[in-house]
């Protein structure tokens, strides 16, 4: 009888012992991998004659949708040095490169707001257009990105091309998935209105994999 206890003590023993080395190992793993992401960090520029309500709109809808640390400047950017000859147009990625060696809080990433008309070129079908006017401009991993009210009609556009170019600053690519907000335009806005303006699972463990987000559990 007391073998068959002292037996029983040394299985629940080596249980316990097991149970608290995965626990250690499951936190160390945790603790380390937290440590190794960034919080996301956002500095909004605005240019033109943005109104106050819209730069406060998009500030809001990246601090909600990204749990971000979103300031705005108080500078403003200085677009002049991008527009496009004989053209009311102003060159996108221009303004992005323009704007690449500011300094930023936490090294954070940049959104240049103006109601100017933005353009890039754009490849459509094998057809290259150019100065194609578009809502926003992201590079992936990039440090900047552009987005216009110029032709932007309601706030939840404006609220899913803001969150769509962070994105691409986030390392984000283009999605598959037709109701990401990620998806590719693919230069009709009305792929834009048709999204669900919310990431999918693919793009929110890429996003899990580099940052701090909100997107627990996946």
């Amino acid at each position: 009888m007391k073998v068959s206890i002292f037996v029983l003590f040394l299985c629940t023993m080596k249980k316990l012992i097991i149970f608290h080395l995965l626990l250690f190992c499951f936190g160390f793993t945790y603790i380390f991998g937290l440590e190794s992401k960034k919080e996301i960090s956002v500095t909004i520029i605005p240019t033109g004659n943005v109104e106050n309500k819209e730069i406060t709109f998009v500030q809001k809808t990246l601090e909600d949708f990204y749990n971000a640390e979103v300031v705005v400047s108080h500078t403003k950017a200085n677009l002049k040095f991008c527009k496009i000859k004989n053209s009311n147009k102003y060159d996108a990625g221009c303004i992005l490169s323009s704007h690449d060696h500011l300094e930023i809080p936490k090294n954070g990433k940049i959104l240049i707001l103006t109601d100017r008309n933005i353009s890039t070129n754009r490849n459509l079908n094998g057809v290259t257009h150019k100065n194609w006017s578009i809502f926003g401009l992201g590079r992936i991993n990039g440090k900047s990105c552009v987005v216009s009210t110029y032709k932007i009609k309601t706030r939840s556009t404006l609220a899913k091309v803001s969150i769509h170019e962070i994105g691409h600053t986030l390392g984000l690519n283009h999605c598959d998935d037709n109701l990401c907000v990620m998806t590719d335009a693919k230069g009709k806005g009305t792929r834009i209105y048709k999204n669900s303006g919310k990431l999918c699972t693919k793009c929110i463990k890429n996003l899990n994999n580099n940052y701090i987000t909100p997107f627990f559990g996946l």
